[in-house]
């Protein structure tokens, strides 16, 4: 038998395994670890490219890295090449730059209509992709873009529009990480890096009102610890006290961690200033404000 048909036969026995009920709990401890990785990195990427491979994908689509065993992205989007129709092919490219694939299909492949219908999509990523090939990247909004991503999952696009913005990033990468966490695209809120979220807590709650289905993804096991932390250390130094307390109150019904709820506590023990004068003021000119506009 030849190498790759051996390499062939390893990966559908480890897929196998993999989305087989009760077997990983027979394996070491850390072959065990590195299917359930595997098996998250497989389902984001199916839950985020339903829309483009609906009823398409299968499971011998998924490829591995040869090296690592690792979910080798790149490689699966490549596997749908002459499976789905080029204008297909070409967003699931755009939206994990998959540049080279890209390239060629809009210039060799699609047609005159096609590239119009592209150039203004709603989709920002995809017009932004279009623009791009056209020689037109300077009119892009990027932040825009990488919002955008972070609402679809689309971990690539995210730190693609990132780097475009430079210097600029940081703020937005704090923005991006708080909406990863609403639409609970954890991995994507794990993936960037952060200084700190004051600014980008005022943008996205400007009238200080914390939904708690946002707070129970801040409590999720799927998002790390630390950073985590980091963001609800910022709530309770960013909220007033009674808006605190009725967090915490909240989050205790919902059967939150009790040692993150302990934490929680202590925090807001600890409040660094007292803000609360500060913020009822900022709450009665936002209320004054808004019923003059």
């Amino acid at each position: 038998m030849s190498p790759e048909s051996l390499q062939t036969c390893a990966k559908i026995c480890v897929l196998k395994i993999m989305y087989a009920p009760n077997v990983a709990y027979y394996l070491p401890q850390h072959l065990e670890h590195e299917l359930n990785q595997l098996k998250t990195d497989v389902d984001i990427f199916i839950r985020n490219h339903e829309s483009l491979l609906f009823r398409t994908f299968i499971l011998q689509n998924v490829k591995l890295n040869s090296v690592t065993g690792k979910f080798d992205y790149i490689k699966t989007i490549k596997s749908f090449r002459y499976r789905i129709a080029p204008e297909i092919y070409f967003q699931l490219c755009a939206i994990n730059n998959v540049d080279d694939d890209a390239l060629e299909v809009w210039h060799f492949i699609l047609t005159d209509l096609q590239k119009h219908e592209f150039l203004i999509s709603e989709n920002e990523i995809i017009s932004a992709k279009a623009l791009e090939l056209v020689g037109r990247g300077s009119i892009i909004n990027y932040e825009h873009c990488a919002m955008t991503a972070c609402i679809h999952g689309w971990l690539p696009a995210v730190h693609r529009s990132l780097l475009r913005l430079g210097d600029s990033s940081n703020l937005i990468s704090s923005r991006c990480i708080l909406m990863a966490i609403q639409k609970r695209h954890y991995h994507i809120a794990n993936s960037l890096l952060w200084d700190n979220f004051k600014d980008s807590l005022r943008l996205l709650f400007p009238s200080f009102v914390i939904p708690l289905s946002f707070l129970k993804n801040l409590c999720n096991n799927l998002l790390n610890m630390y950073l985590a932390r980091s963001i609800i250390k910022e709530i309770v130094e960013y909220l007033p006290r009674m808006e605190v307390h009725k967090i915490i109150t909240d989050l205790r019904a919902s059967e939150a961690d009790p040692l993150l709820m302990k934490e929680i506590d202590e925090m807001c023990d600890k409040r660094t200033i007292d803000v609360d004068d500060e913020i009822e003021i900022e709450i009665e000119i936002n209320d004054i404000v808004s019923r003059h506009i």
